[in-house]
Order: structure tokens, then sequence, then C-alpha cells
């Protein structure tokens, strides 16, 4: 077990921020001014997801209350942090498991591969402990805010925050190696990510409507029927999913019997996923890999078949890069998609009078279109597909450095890619947004090319850090998204420059009578004027970074004789 947890801790200061390798890198790139934004968003993010859990319990406590059936709450609370817990281990299985590069090096070293799956499971239980914890403990409080407590409901909630992810886990694990050994994952991968993230945004709306419809008012549920019918869905629930039945009847007073064996299935999962992925773990992954080298080496064939302009050539790499990993396709994704989810969540699920109410209260009169502005460019600029543009390249980038191509058709590239990608996602934001703030329809005509001008500009401000040091030796994906300091820098620097230019902004157009079209067509200017004094900097930068092969001891003899 010592072994076991040798490897975790190897693994998890190769690639998490707050570790004392991370703080190291921090000083070393001199970037400790980045922790207060990392700090603040994080809380930011859990912050927001607690208020919106306890809107929704204090509901589900209600309704509990009313039908006899108080483990109503709990039984969503468990309900959704299975699902999730479940939907997050999929591809933290894939990626940790399957596509880590540094796997196929361990199978080398004295390490089982019972060693290695169990390491890399408490890998995968880190993050989605947080999830059920999320979950589990927002109950908890509701439950004892509005109820009598007692030992059981503390008890019962120590025991889940630490074992209740387990069986969700466990799944997600069995579903992965079954995924494995059944069909060629490597073929089919990008599939088999788009299917998982439209049903995980499918389970969030499902489960808002599902939730939040049903008691859109809750205190004025007096009719015997309505709640006869709540009490007989619930107690069919509960027959049908016993498995959940257990661990949220574990909460109330006396539910201790109902707490051993929803832990016993917990920790019997956990070992039994373990023991199936330890089994012929080497050869699925040798099988994996052979996969991999025969499709490459149809795609070397096939691509000397067919001669390409450098700029369409790198054009396409950048999202052969992309979706090479389901960790990039979630990274990106989640960030183009957020906001069209969060708006098509509450304009199905908040019933039709709170919409109504929202919108007076938020009527910002003759400068909606400058509220529309500030938001979309701001959700839409603060993304990390500039930041780590480079480092999702990893080790591969060796090609790139070696090519006799400059730098700057190298960016140029990368800045065509998320052009397709965001300005078609900010349009359709954009227009979204004057519709649902009623906004005057002739602010689109500074919005789009405005926030579009922006988007470029911020492209070139995020990507430098990413020139000036990239990280390419990543063994796994979410080292070079989820944990590249880059990231936080660059959105840093995004919100910083937008703060600057909003303020001002503000104040003229809060305290004057100024016309809030010129307003947003001056800030569409300052955007153009910083996409034509900030790219060619940049694009030199590139020119030198990639003859130097950023550092890594890849270069071009032909494009730097000295070397």
């Amino acid at each position: 077990m010592k072994r076991t947890f040798l490897l975790v801790k190897a693994s998890l200061q190769g690639s998490a921020l707050f570790t004392k390798y991370g703080f190291r890198q921090l000083r070393e790139r001199d970037l400790l001014w980045v922790l207060p934004f990392a700090v603040a968003g994080i809380l930011l993010l859990a912050g927001l997801a607690v208020f919106y859990l306890l809107s929704i319990y204090e509901n589900l406590f209600y309704i509990g209350e009313q039908t006899g059936h108080p483990e109503l709450l709990f039984f969503y609370a468990v309900s959704g942090s299975w699902i999730f817990v479940f939907l997050t281990t999929v591809p933290l299985s894939l990626s940790l498991f399957y596509y880590a590069k540094d796997s196929r090096f361990l199978a080398f070293l004295p390490f089982s591969a019972h060693e290695i799956t169990c390491s890399r499971f408490i890998r995968v239980c880190l993050p989605v402990f947080l999830i059920n914890a999320l979950f589990l403990a927002t109950a908890v409080f509701t439950f004892a805010r509005n109820s009598v407590s007692s030992a059981d409901l503390f008890l019962s909630g120590g025991v889940h925050l630490l074992t209740g992810f387990l069986f969700p886990a466990s799944m997600g694990l069995f579903f992965v190696v079954l995924l494995v050994r059944i069909i060629n994952v490597s073929r089919h991968k990008t599939a088999l990510e788009v299917a998982g993230m439209f049903f995980a945004i499918a389970m969030i709306i499902i489960i808002q409507l599902s939730v939040t419809r049903s008691i859109a008012d809750p205190h004025a549920m007096k009719s015997a029927d309505t709640l006869s019918v709540i009490r007989g869905m619930f107690e069919k629930l509960m027959n049908t999913f016993f498995l959940i039945r257990w661990p949220a009847r574990s909460f109330l007073a006396g539910g201790i019997p109902f707490l051993i064996p929803s832990v016993l299935v917990g920790l019997a999962s956990a070992v039994l996923a373990v023991g199936v992925t330890g089994f012929r773990f080497f050869n699925d992954l040798g099988r994996r890999s052979e996969s991999h080298r025969t499709r490459t080496a149809a795609a070397k064939s096939k691509g000397l078949q067919h001669r390409t302009k450098p700029l369409s050539a790198l054009l396409k790499k950048e999202y052969a890069v992309l979706f090479s990993n389901s960790t990039f396709i979630f990274q990106t994704a989640g960030e183009m998609l957020i906001l069209p989810l969060l708006i098509v969540i509450y304009a199905f699920a908040i019933p039709k009078e709170a919409l109504e109410l929202i919108a007076r209260q938020l009527a910002f009169g003759r400068n909606a279109g400058l509220v529309v502005f500030a938001a979309v460019t701001l959700i839409t600029s603060m993304n990390s597909f500039a930041s780590c543009s480079i480092s999702r390249e990893g080790k591969s980038f060796a090609l790139s450095a070696v090519l006799p191509i400059p730098g700057r058709t190298h960016v140029t590239a990368k800045l065509l890619s998320q052009i397709i990608l965001y300005f078609p996602v900010y349009t359709v934001n954009a227009v979204i947004m004057v519709f649902l703030l009623q906004a005057p329809a002739e602010s689109l005509l500074y919005i789009i090319p405005g926030g579009c001008l922006f988007l470029v500009f911020s492209f070139f401000i995020q990507i430098r850090g990413d020139l000036k040091k990239p990280v390419l030796d990543w063994t796994h994906p979410m080292q070079a998204v989820k944990n590249n300091l880059n990231i936080v820098a660059g959105m840093g620097k995004v919100f910083f420059v937008i703060l600057i230019v909003g303020t001002p902004c503000y104040f003229i157009a809060a305290f004057t009578e100024t016309d809030p079209f010129f307003i947003g067509t001056g800030v569409g200017v300052l955007s153009g004027i910083g996409c034509l004094i900030l790219p060619p900097r940049t694009m030199r930068y590139a020119d030198t970074r990639y003859e130097e092969g950023m550092e890594t001891g890849y270069t071009d003899s032909k494009k730097s004789p000295t070397r």
C-alpha cells in the first residue's frame, strides 16, 4: 500500500497547482500573483454552486415534509451526486488509465498492475470527492437548519462524505473498462466523448426541469390529490432505486442500519473495480497503443498522397490535437456552451411569471445593449483556448519545432481555429441576450464586431504566456489544460483589460447622457486598435520562440544554423 501512495504522491506533485511543486513553479516563473485569481475563481464557482443547490434543497425539504417522506431531500442529493460523479469519472478514467503517457513507462518499473490501477483510482476519487461533498454537505446543512438535528444525521453525513462517491466512481470505471475491451475506444473516442457531453447536459436540464417545475410554488401545494401523486411517484422511485434509498434513509434518525449496507456496497464495488481494471491492464494498454500506431501509420501514408498549403495543414493539426483527448474536448466545449446552457436551463425551468419578474428587475433601459456587450464579451473571452494552445501539443511539439515554417504561421493557424470556434458562439450568445434583456436591436451593430475584435485581441494577450513558457512535458492531458499556470495568468490579464476599459465606460453611461451606441462603438474601435498594435509584436516573438524550439532542444537547423 505504501508503494501505491508513493505513485499517487508523485502524480500529484507533477500535476497539482496547490502543492509544493506547484508553488515552486510559480516562484520560478514569477507568477505568485496568479494565486489570488485562482483562489477567487474557485471560491466564486463554489459559492454559485452552493447557492444553486440550497435554493433547490429548500423546496425539496418542504415537499418531503408534506408527503411524509423527509428522506426525499437526501434521495435527490445522492442521485445528483451519483450522476455527476459517474459522468466525471468516465473521462477522468480514460485519461488517467489509458491515455496518460506515463502508464507505459510505469510498466517497466517494479510496480504491479494492481498498484498502478489503485493509484490511478485514488487520483480519480480526489476530484469526485469534492463533487460528492458539494451535493451532500449542502443537503445536510439544509436539513439541519429546517428540522431537529440528530447524531445520526451528522454521523451518516460524515461517512457518506468519505465513501459516498465510491459506488458511482466504480461504475464509471467499470464502464470505461468495458468500452476498452469491447470496442476500439481510440477509433470511436470523439463520438463517445461528444455523446457523453450531451448526455451530461441533458441530465442537468432534466434534473432542473423535474425539480423546479414540480415545486415552482411549493407553499401553494395544498391539494391532497397533488400530495398523493407526488408521494406515490417518490415511493416508486424508492422501490426501484433501492441502492439510493439506503443512503437516503441513513441520514434520518435511526438510519444507522441503512448506513452499513450502503457503505459496504461502495467499498466492495471499489475493490472489485480496481481488481477488474488491474486484470490484463497491461494487455489493454498495449492493445490501445498498437491501435494508435496502426492509425498513425495509416494517417501518414494517406497524408503523403495529398499536399496542402502549410496554413491549411496546421489548421487541421490544431483540430486534430483538440479532438485527440476527452480532457481537451470537455474543456473547450464547456467554455463555449456554459452561457447557452445556463440560458436554456433557466428559460425552461423557471416559471414564466418568475422570468417576467426578473426581466422587470433587470430593466437596464437605454444601456441594455452595453450590459449585453460587457457580459457576453467577458464570458466568451475568459477562455483557456489560446493560453494552452501550444501546451496541448505536448511532446509532439517536436514536429512543429523542426518544420521549416515560421512561428507566425503556427500562431495564425491557432488564431483561425479559435475564430472558427468562438465567433459563432459569441454571435449566438449576443443575439439571445439582446432578445432576453430587450435591448435595442441596433446595438448588435457594435456588439458583434466589437466583441469579435476583442476576442482576437484577447487571443494575442493570452497566447504570449504560452509562447514564453509552454507546458510540454505533461504526462496526462489535465496538466496541460487544468494545472497550467498560463491559463490563470492569461485570464487574469484579459479581466484586467476589461476592467480598465469597462470602468470609465460604466461611469460615462451611468452619469452622462452619452449615446450608448457611441460608447459601444468606441470600445470596438479600441479593440481594433489593439488588434493593430499587439499582433505584429506577438508574431515576431513567435518567430523567435519557434526558432529556439521553446527551450526544449527541438529546433530546425535550416531556421537556426548556429544550433
